[in-house]
């Protein structure tokens, strides 16, 4: 006896089976059909459960955080922190076009209560950084009263981070049985708790680029690279890993990425080229953004950074000691980068670790709570040096990658002291160690299963 199992589109199973009690013609050609229903997976009680405490976990920051509580006429730091910058830049760009990058026009205006609705001191301000697609597309929040805006731009940054957990439970074999762990060693990563704390964006971010592997490890480049093209609002931070896929022939991204990337900068048009060309030039200065005013160089956490709290922003030693790093990171990108790559291999699980890495090393501005997208790569690492430690002992390489990722995950809160005592920052320190170690990773497979880089389902 046998039987034949198929699993039909409108998820019904149906078990054919032939009968063993004859053997003649006549009853082999007679078939029993049980049709069974389809029993769901578990993914739909995994996203319900994600849902309810991240954005539980969000309600407890809007009611309870101090930064969300309006009331005050005049205040320390300004209500939603960040979110300041998305409100003011969309009002301008409704109302005020041609001096959205008007510097002293866009820092009056934050400042301005009979438009944001309080005050807080002129000696701070958020700088107008981003392209004239990104105002235009948040300019239908700032038509909201800004409290009302900043509510839902935090439940839209608790909505990035759930989807972000709902994609690796559902999509990476490796964390589908540990996505409660992994909920839980989220919401305690510091960065995340300071992005929901200051309404930063950095959860966008974590999505796109968790999207972005994903799509890859699934074999869809083109979609890949069409996610990939809207980190653009950002275009720095798209730059290690578009340069890597280019380099590497991944045409297929490369094409997605180009789709997205020339939408954007076609919606960016419409608004002039007056006004793009000011944002190139804004563009040219983002490397002096260490420099400016307020900078504090100890929540740094880049190598522009390390450079200028070691030798500070003005000197010239400093400036070359920085293009030195810069140098020799990306010597070890391309050795970590060298040969042929395949997606779903547990190589390339570690080399786009590296890519992320490198991203947050060689940005001109990377605070505290942008270091939210290390998530990233150190969930992979630790994924993936799971896969060996349940067949061997780890090595001491994986040991030193595996304890720099913890190092990193737990000294991210408590970097800014470390740094004001012994004028180093750690979490730099570590991303360096991460990075030479990832990079060499292709050397550590000692078994030929380990060699075949195919990540097992």
């Amino acid at each position: 006896m046998f039987a034949l199992w198929l699993k039909f589109p409108f998820s019904t199973l149906c078990e054919l089976s032939l009968p063993s009690e004859s053997r003649d013609r006549k009853s082999l050609m007679s078939i029993e059909v049980t049709v069974q229903p389809f029993q769901p997976s578990g993914s739909l009680p995994r996203a319900r459960t994600i849902l309810f405490t991240v954005f539980g976990f969000v309600l407890l920051f809007l009611f309870c955080s101090p930064n969300f509580q309006s009331g005050s006429e005049f205040r320390a730091t300004p209500l939603g922190s960040d979110f300041l910058q998305e409100w003011t830049g969309g009002y301008i760009w409704l109302n005020h076009r041609a001096d959205l990058y008007d510097a002293e026009r866009f820092v009056a205006m934050q400042h301005d209560p009979a438009i944001v609705g309080f005050g807080w001191p002129h000696e701070q301000y958020y700088p107008m950084v981003y392209p004239p697609f990104y105002y235009m597309l948040l300019s239908p929040l700032a038509k909201l009263p800004y409290a009302w805006a900043l509510t839902i731009w935090i439940l839209a940054i608790g909505g990035a981070i759930a989807a972000t957990l709902c994609l690796w439970a559902r999509f990476y074999p490796a964390a589908q049985s540990h996505w409660g762990k992994c909920l839980l060693a989220t919401l305690a990563f510091f960065p995340l708790l300071m992005c929901f704390n200051t309404a930063h964006k950095s959860t966008f971010l974590l999505l796109i680029l968790t999207g972005t592997y994903l799509l890859l490890y699934h074999r869809k480049p083109f979609a890949s690279g069409a996610l990939f093209g809207l980190i653009a609002f950002k275009p720095h931070l798209g730059l290690v890993i578009g340069i890597a896929m280019l380099l590497k022939r991944q045409w297929n991204f490369v094409a997605g990425c180009a789709v997205t990337v020339a939408t954007l900068l076609f919606l960016s048009l419409l608004a002039g080229w007056d006004l793009c060309q000011a944002y190139f030039w804004q563009c040219l200065s983002m490397s002096d953004y260490s420099s400016t005013s307020g900078y504090l160089l100890t929540e740094s956490h880049n190598l522009i950074g390390a450079a200028g709290l070691l030798f500070g922003t003005d000197s010239t030693f400093g400036v070359i000691v920085f293009w030195v790093m810069a140098a020799g990171l990306m010597a070890i990108v391309g050795f970590g980068m060298k040969g042929s790559i395949q997606t779903d291999s547990k190589r390339f699980a570690l080399q786009f670790s590296m890519l992320v890495i490198a991203t947050v090393l060689l940005s001109p501005h990377f605070y505290v709570y942008d270091l939210t997208i290390l998530l990233l790569p150190i969930g992979l690492v630790v994924f993936e040096l799971g896969k060996w430690q349940g067949r061997r002992t780890l090595n001491w390489q994986r040991q030193w990658l595996l304890a720099s990722c913890l190092g990193l995950f737990v000294f991210t809160g408590l970097s800014k002291r470390v740094a004001e005592v012994i004028g180093v920052q750690p979490t730099v320190l570590l991303l360096i160690v991460a990075a030479v170690l990832l990079a060499t990773s292709p050397n550590w497979y000692d078994t030929e299963e380990d060699r075949s880089c195919v990540t097992a389902a």
